[in-house]
C-alpha cells in the first residue's frame, strides 16, 4: 500500500467521522472567511487610507484625533473585532476536534470489546482502556513534534489561529498512529 492510499484512507475515515457534525463544521466554514477579513485586510485599507493621506499632507497638523481619530477608532474595532472572531474559530474547532476524538475512542473501545478472550489473551493488548484511549493520546508521545510546530507558529504572524495547526498536526500524527502507519 502506497502513501496516497493510506492518506485517502485516513481522510475518508476522519471524513466519516466529520459528518456527524455539520453544525461545527458550517461554523468553521462560515467564521473563518469573516474572521480573515476582519483581522487581515479590513486593517491593512485603514492604514492604507491613513498612509495615503500622510503622503499627500491631508491631515490637520498637530491634531492627531481630528485627522486621524475615526480611522484610528475603526482600526482597533477591526482589531478587537477580528480577535473575538479567532475565539469563535477556536470554539468550533476544539468542540469538533473533541468530539470527533470521543467517537474514535469509543470506537476503538467498542471494536476492542467485541474481540474474544483469546485475541486478548494471545495479542497482550492489555487493559481495554488502555488500548481504548491510547490512540487519542498518542500525541503526549510526540513532544518534539508538538513543540517545533508550535514555535513555528507563535514566533510568526501566519493570520491563522496557531495553537489550532498544532492540534490539527496532533491530530492527524494520532489517526496515522491508530492506523498502523
Amino acid at each position: 500500500m502506497n502513501q496516497n492510499d493510506k492518506a485517502l484512507k485516513v481522510f475518508s475515515y476522519y471524513w466519516k467521522h466529520l459528518k456527524s457534525y455539520p453544525h461545527f463544521v458550517a461554523g468553521i466554514i462560515f467564521s473563518l472567511p469573516i474572521t480573515v477579513l476582519l483581522n487581515s485586510y479590513l486593517p491593512a485599507l485603514v492604514l492604507a487610507d491613513v498612509l495615503s493621506r500622510l503622503s499627500q499632507h491631508d491631515y490637520v497638523a498637530h491634531d492627531i484625533w481630528a485627522s486621524f481619530g475615526s480611522q484610528i477608532i475603526i482600526y482597533l474595532s477591526l482589531i478587537l473585532a477580528g480577535m473575538l472572531m479567532w475565539r469563535m474559530v477556536d470554539f468550533f474547532t476544539w468542540r469538533l476536534e473533541g468530539n470527533i476524538t470521543e467517537d474514535m475512542a469509543e470506537e476503538v473501545l467498542d471494536h476492542m470489546l467485541n474481540q474474544s478472550t483469546d485475541f486478548h489473551a494471545n495479542n497482550f493488548t492489555g487493559s481495554l482502556v488502555n488500548r481504548g484511549l491510547h490512540p487519542s493520546s498518542r500525541h503526549n508521545n510526540i513532544p518534539g513534534l508538538y513543540a517545533g510546530c508550535r514555535h513555528y507558529y507563535c514566533s510568526r504572524d501566519h493570520g491563522l489561529p496557531r495553537t489550532t495547526i498544532c492540534h490539527y498536526a496532533r491530530g492527524f500524527l494520532s489517526i496515522l498512529h491508530f492506523h498502523g502507519f
